[in-house]
């Protein structure tokens, strides 16, 4: 797992607080909400791609019962020491690691 570096940061941090913008403009509309600025796409079909992100017991989680198995959101974060770490929902403080011959990978089709 590489560290995300400030460039990568700086490149990341924009469109995710777009992102933001645009959801809450969304949340806050009243009716069918029509975006401003798109771009149109045809000829598509739902598909999925595979997104950085950890799987492990946690402890503290608001949701999750501690010691049971999670995985989390996307990785949009990791700090250089590879001490925190910061996902879609919330920041994780990463403990000791699985040895590298014991993690299972998981692909999925």
């Amino acid at each position: 797992m590489k560290p995300w570096v400030r460039g990568q940061l700086e490149g990341i941090l924009p469109r995710v607080q777009s992102l933001a913008v645009d959801l809450q403009a969304v949340w806050d509309s009243n009716c069918e909400f029509t975006p401003k600025d798109f771009a149109a796409l045809s000829d598509y079909a739902i598909d999925v791609r595979i997104i950085p992100c950890l799987d492990g017991r946690t402890t503290g989680h608001p949701n999750i019962r501690d010691g049971h198995l999670a995985r989390t959101s996307e990785i949009f974060y990791v700090s250089e020491n590879r001490r925190f770490v910061r996902t879609l929902s919330r920041w994780y403080m990463l403990d000791i690691p699985l040895p590298e011959e014991a993690a299972v990978r998981v692909v999925f089709p």
